[in-house]
């Protein structure tokens, strides 16, 4: 039996309905699990709710795929409640869902429950009152399509969020009869939102533009397929705060329009094909905090009346055409330093010129990101300034400088720090350390440090070992071995170690260590063997494994055939080593390196008859509808990209990112019989 313990209420209630409408309306929903959580307060349970609880709600023990379902007394009647004002429902199991009713709006149940479907004839459709519907996180994918019936909610829907729902085909026509919405999300849906009915939302939006309270104030879009320009008519929707309409396939101008929305604190036209120059009306939106619009393709100079929004919080320009010189902004009258609230700046991949000292960013105290990166800027570290203690992520690839910055002894961590392509001599600097997982790291994908390209020497003993995720220190003149502190390594996915001078052996790992993707340690002088507590103990278990390069040493032992098991292992170089010996013709994998697509054991010592038994097995080599596949590389994020060097023809090729579609064998110079026919 249940309990007024097992309810959470932000205030007593009195409504005897409420409860039976939960127990008929959410079983059509499709709740497959439902849980109460306990009384937040400690005020006595009110009889009308004690009554509910124990008379007119039954949680029967009927396991339905991963939950629970509600089933009726059998002499209870359910009882329609069309009062019902407001559904939220928040992300997976953990979801919440928050009941509002007409009249008692601070009365509160929460529920956690997962939707599978919703069909037309559902009864969440007949609540004519419902002004607040969150249904963002379920997976309606079973759907067949997106239901015209959203727009009965036309009444009075102010609210609409239905991101990640999984809802595919057409947005129908009815979603435009919503002119009373405040907030509409329709992100990250595999939909097709057609221009003439974006442009009719637009206008049916459009009419209670003046001061209504069904004045739109955010709108987002983000990632569905919405081909064409930005209308005119987006800036006759004077109370939006929030635009964002990103990874939408726009093209075209900004129209100049927009400059009247002059409440808007955020806009967000990421990823499309945007051009032309970043329109001056801009200017006019002093409400402005948060300007997104990386990865189009805008020219022109950079927006010098941005300084000019003095509680400005973030700006990305990253991946466009922008050119003009920089250093012209280091004076009083127009200086990043005058943005003091800056968190986010993002001027990356664009055509940026001129003379950048670190300096012009000491005094803002907010700054957490700040990302240069390959412009044709030359950045300096002059003086004494330090980067301000909050910087987490800092990205200053190919931007010509020649020692590190200095980092304020107040910095407590760094989750992102690419100084790669430079011309920096010397060792690595003991503040590269402070990169490891924060607290907040859950909110980032990955925890990254890309040194490469430099000229930087010493040992690696002081990197972040533990925490690191992706690590890049390829092309510099490190020296040393290999620390035995790689073997405690927890997060590490992928080490790119490759045309060092790194010398000795292989660290012997008696401890678990973390999955790796990557392990490239090409072009060094690293000797002796591989040590059986590396392989096979910890790369046999290595499931993730996708490349494995090792070639360009003088590693002296067998073939790894342990290495034949893992499933995802797509390259394997051990080209120009010592390896010597007959590789076996017996396997006890049934179907050894599965996914294997490159393979060079070119260079080595290895004799007896070619593995006959593994050519017959690259299945990942057998692909018959090649020409059919979308051309793609192997990439892990948007960070790293997988690279090699490979003879062909005689000529050896550096592939700096390896095509999906690209397959080799090579086995040369060794001393396999030459009589061993190979397989068809």
């Amino acid at each position: 039996m249940l309990t007024c313990l097992d309810m959470q209420l932000l205030q007593n209630t009195d409504e005897p309905q409420l409860l039976p409408y939960v127990k008929h309306n959410f079983i059509e929903l499709g709740i497959v699990f439902i849980n109460f959580f306990r009384l937040l307060l400690s005020e006595p349970c009110p009889q009308a709710l004690r009554y509910n609880l124990q008379d007119q709600l039954i949680l029967a023990k009927n396991y339905v795929g991963r939950g629970w379902e509600i089933k009726s007394p059998p002499q209870t009647r359910p009882i329609f409640n069309p009062n019902l004002t407001s559904i939220r429902h928040y992300e997976g199991n953990y979801s919440s869902i928050y009941l509002f009713f007409k009249g008692c709006s601070h009365k509160l149940i929460r529920i956690i429950f997962q939707f599978s479907t919703i069909l037309p004839n559902n009864s969440l459709f007949q609540l004519s009152h419902l002004r607040f519907l969150n249904l963002s996180y379920n997976d309606f994918s079973l759907s067949n399509q997106f239901p015209q019936e959203f727009g009965l909610f036309a009444k009075g829907l102010t609210h609409l969020n239905l991101t990640h729902t999984g809802f595919s085909g057409r947005v129908p026509h009815q979603i435009s009869h919503l002119h009373k919405l405040v907030s509409l999300d329709l992100s990250w849906l595999p939909v097709k939102l057609e221009y003439d009915l974006f442009e009719l939302l637009l206008q049916n939006l459009t009419q209670l533009r003046w001061g209504s309270s069904g004045s739109l104030h955010r709108l987002i879009l983000m990632n569905i397929n919405l081909h064409g320009g930005l209308p005119d008519s987006i800036g006759f929707l004077e109370s939006l705060t929030f635009l964002d309409i990103s990874y939408c396939d726009l093209s075209g101008l900004i129209p100049r329009s927009i400059g009247n929305l002059s409440r808007l604190m955020r806009l967000g036209l990421d990823g499309n094909h945007l051009h032309g120059q970043i329109p001056v009306g801009l200017a006019n939106l002093t409400n402005l905090r948060n300007l997104y619009l990386p990865s189009n393709n805008f020219t022109g100079p950079f927006p010098s009346w941005i300084f000019h929004l003095k509680d400005f919080i973030s700006l990305d320009l990253g991946s466009n055409s922008l050119t003009g010189q920089l250093d012209v902004f280091n004076s009083l009258n127009g200086s990043f330093s005058q943005l003091v609230n800056l968190i986010h700046l993002d001027l990356s991949s664009n055509n940026f010129s001129g003379v950048m000292d670190l300096e012009t960013f000491s005094r803002l105290e907010y700054l957490e990101h700040l990302d240069l990166s390959h412009n044709s800027l030359l950045v300096t570290s002059t003086g004494t300034a330090t980067l301000p203690p909050k910087l987490h992520h800092l990205g200053l690839s190919s931007c010509k400088m020649k020692k590190f910055p200095r980092i304020s002894k107040d910095v407590e961590f760094f989750l992102h720090i690419d100084i790669s392509d430079n011309q920096i001599e010397g060792e690595i600097p003991h503040w590269i350390s402070l990169v490891n997982r924060s607290p907040i790291s859950v909110l980032f994908p990955k925890t990254y440090l890309n040194l490469s390209y430099n000229g930087l020497t010493g040992g690696l003993e002081q990197l972040p070992w533990n925490e690191i995720q992706i690590l890049d220190l390829q092309s510099n003149m490190l020296n040393g071995s290999l620390p035995n502190l790689f073997c405690k390594s927890r997060s590490l996915e992928i080490l790119n170690l490759s045309h060092n001078n790194l010398s000795g052996v292989l660290p012997n790992c008696s401890t678990s260590m973390s999955p790796l993707l990557v392990f490239d340690l090409r072009m060094n002088n690293i000797q002796g063997n591989l040590p059986s507590t590396l392989i096979p103990s910890s790369f046999s278990k290595f499931d993730y494994l996708q490349v494995l390069d090792l070639g360009n040493n003088q590693l002296h032992d067998t073939f790894p055939q342990c290495l034949e098991g893992l499933p995802n292992l797509q390259v394997l170089v051990l080209k120009s080593n010592k390896f010597h010996g007959i590789i076996s013709k017996s396997s006890e994998i049934v179907h050894p390196f599965p996914r294997l697509r490159i393979i060079d054991l070119s260079c080595n010592e290895f004799s007896g008859p070619l593995p006959a038994l593994y050519f017959k097995n690259f299945k990942a080599m057998m692909n018959g509808d090649m020409n059919k596949m979308k051309l793609a590389y192997m990439e892990h994020n948007t960070y790293y990209s997988d690279s090699t060097a490979l003879v062909i023809k005689g000529v050896e090729i550096e592939l700096v990112r390896i095509l999906t579609i690209f397959t080799t064998i090579d086995a040369s110079r060794n001393h396999f019989a030459i009589w061993n026919k190979v397989p068809d």
